[in-house]
């Protein structure tokens, strides 16, 4: 019973585990996109400097800031959906095992309480068992007795 517990304890923290490394790898992806938007940031940055020396007129400048800015927030906030798109699904996955272990462990907590009740009739039964024998034993015994003082009245009578 207890090393059942423990298993089905053992599993549940291995779906928390993974759970918990799902969401990690999602973190350091969002981490990632992170970087690569700031690294476009700083790109995009550099080609506003480099726009500013080459004396582009500052209409088209600032179209292509507004541009710029769009694109990455419409790719920030793509790319931050479909990883918390990806996060719901493996929560679902592991509530859905938890779920189950869940049923197992209840289950199995059931399939205890009935062996231990065929336990408790099969103590009985032995019990019962055991007072047969003494009495078998104490019957085997005054047998024993009776069967001496009939072999000693028979030695007894003339022949």
């Amino acid at each position: 019973m207890k090393l059942e517990k423990d298993e089905i304890t053992q599993r549940l923290r291995a779906v928390k585990e993974a759970a918990k490394h799902g969401l990690e790898s999602s973190s350091r992806s969002l981490d990632g996109v992170r970087s690569s938007l700031d690294n476009l940031k700083a790109q995009s940055e550099d080609a506003f400097a480099f726009a500013a020396l080459a004396k582009f007129s500052l209409a088209d400048v600032e179209e292509l800031r507004t541009t710029v800015t769009e694109t990455m927030k419409g790719l920030q906030v793509s790319n931050l959906a479909q990883c918390l798109k990806d996060q719901q699904a493996e929560l679902n996955d592991a509530l859905a095992n938890g779920a189950d272990f869940e049923a197992k462990l209840i289950a199995s907590e059931e399939r205890i309480s009935q062996i231990r009740e065929i336990l408790s009739g099969k103590e009985a039964e032995l019990e019962a068992l055991t007072d047969v024998n003494k009495e078998n034993t104490h019957l085997q015994t005054t047998l024993n007795e009776r069967d001496m003082r009939i072999q000693e009245l028979e030695s007894l009578q003339p022949k």
